[in-house]
C-alpha cells in the first residue's frame, strides 16, 4: 500500500495545481532502490486549470488504462474529467501492481482494448479477495480486502462524477494503514508553464501494446510494497 499510497500523493499534487497526467500507467512509475516513488513522462500531460468550457478533449493515454469518456469523446466537465479519467487509470495501475498483469490483459492490442472499454459495462478483472474459498474464483494476484475491493469499484464506475477524487482515495483505511511512512519526495515537481505542456490531438501511445501479459520490470517491486 505504500507505494501506491506514494502514487496517490503524486497524482494529488499535480491535481491540485490543475494538471492532469492523462498517461497513468505502470511503465511510467519508477521505484528507486530505497522505495520511493516517481511518477514520470508527462508528454500527455495536460493544464486543465486554464482550459475553457469550448475546448475538446483530446484522446491521450494508453489504450489498456484509458477511460471509457475518454475514448468516447464524453464530456460532461472537462476540468474535472481529466481528474477523473486519472483515477481510472489510477486503478488500473493498482491492478498492475497487484498482479503483474496489464488491465485488460486478454485484449491484446490497442483497437480492441478500446473498443472492449467503450462498449462493455464491465470492468477490469480484480485482484482475488483475502480470505476467498470460492472454487469459482479465477483471479490471481495479491490478494485484497473487501474494502480495497469496492474502492477499485468505485474508481472503475463509468460515470465519472461518481468516482472519487484521488484526495478521497488517499482517506481510504487501505491507504491509511500503510506500514510505511509517506515519503513525501515522491511528489511531482511544479508544473511547467501550460505553453510547454503537449497537448498533440488525437495522440494514442501504443508503447508496450503489443507485449503479451508483461510487466515492466520496474513495477516488479511495487508488488512487495501491497
Amino acid at each position: 500500500s505504500s507505494c501506491f499510497a506514494q502514487l496517490l500523493m503524486a497524482v494529488e499534487y499535480m491535481h491540485s495545481r490543475g494538471v492532469a497526467h492523462r498517461d497513468i500507467k505502470g511503465a511510467n512509475v519508477l521505484l528507486s532502490d530505497d522505495g520511493v516513488l516517481k511518477l514520470a513522462d508527462f508528454g500527455a500531460a495536460i493544464y486543465f486549470a486554464r482550459l475553457n468550457s469550448s475546448d475538446r478533449r483530446t484522446l491521450e493515454g494508453t489504450a489498456h488504462w484509458m477511460a471509457p469518456e475518454v475514448i468516447k469523446d464524453q464530456d460532461e466537465d472537462t476540468k474535472t474529467d481529466w481528474c477523473k479519467a486519472d483515477v481510472w487509470s489510477l486503478a488500473c495501475t493498482f491492478i498492475e501492481m497487484a498482479t503483474s498483469k496489464r488491465p485488460w490483459s486478454d485484449l491484446n492490442n490497442a483497437v480492441t482494448a478500446m473498443f472492449h472499454i467503450a462498449s462493455t459495462l464491465d470492468h477490469p478483472e480484480l485482484p482475488p479477495l483475502e480470505n476467498d474459498t470460492s472454487s469459482s474464483s479465477t483471479s490471481s494476484g495479491t490478494p485484497i480486502s473487501r474494502s480495497t475491493r469496492d474502492l477499485l469499484l468505485q474508481c472503475f464506475s463509468r460515470r465519472a462524477n461518481e468516482r472519487p477524487s484521488v484526495s478521497e482515495m488517499l482517506k481510504h483505511e487501505y491507504i491509511q494503514s500503510s506500514s510505511r511512512p509517506l515519503n513525501l519526495s515522491c511528489l511531482a515537481p511544479r508544473p511547467p508553464d501550460p505553453t510547454t505542456i503537449s497537448t498533440t490531438n488525437n495522440l494514442v501511445h501504443h508503447d508496450n501494446m503489443e507485449r503479451k501479459d508483461s510487466t515492466p520490470t520496474l513495477l516488479s517491486a511495487c508488488v512487495i510494497g501491497l
